[in-house]
């Protein structure tokens, strides 16, 4: 009568071993890359609508176009200070942002006008968000 395969360390080291390899763990998520597009669509805000009114603003404050890029990247920055924090802290990290920036030699006036633009298209991101969860 044969024996029932009992588990031990070394077959258990020995899957262990097989599961991580190089070639097994893109097998794992190769059955995902359908459907990861559509899975990740409502976590990524877009940064293109973000990048649009920094621009506007930028354009009517008169900043050189060479310039656009560094405010552009604040507020990408920003963005990221915003979808971390809430209240006080983020308001302290976003000072502190902006006191990084104005070091740098950049515009305090458009630097607090981009923090004025972000804050609220985070907010229409989220409920954009939770609009779509919900729908």
């Amino acid at each position: 009568m044969p024996k029932a395969r009992k588990s031990s360390p070394i077959r258990r080291q020995i899957r262990f071993r097989e599961k991580y390899q190089h070639r097994t763990v893109p097998l794992r998520y190769k059955v995902y890359l359908p459907r990861m597009e559509e899975l990740l669509k409502p976590e990524l805000p877009r940064y293109v609508d973000l990048e649009q009114p920094i621009m506007d603003e930028c354009q009517s404050k008169g900043v050189p176009t060479d310039q656009w890029q560094y405010y552009i990247g604040f507020g990408k920055r920003a963005k990221e200070i915003c979808m971390t924090f809430s209240s006080e802290t983020k308001a302290e990290e976003l000072e502190i942002l902006q006191d990084e920036y104005i070091l740098r030699g950049h515009d305090p006036n458009v630097l607090s006008q981009i923090k004025g633009i972000v804050d609220p298209w985070i907010l229409g991101v989220s409920m954009l968000e939770i609009d779509t969860r919900l729908g």
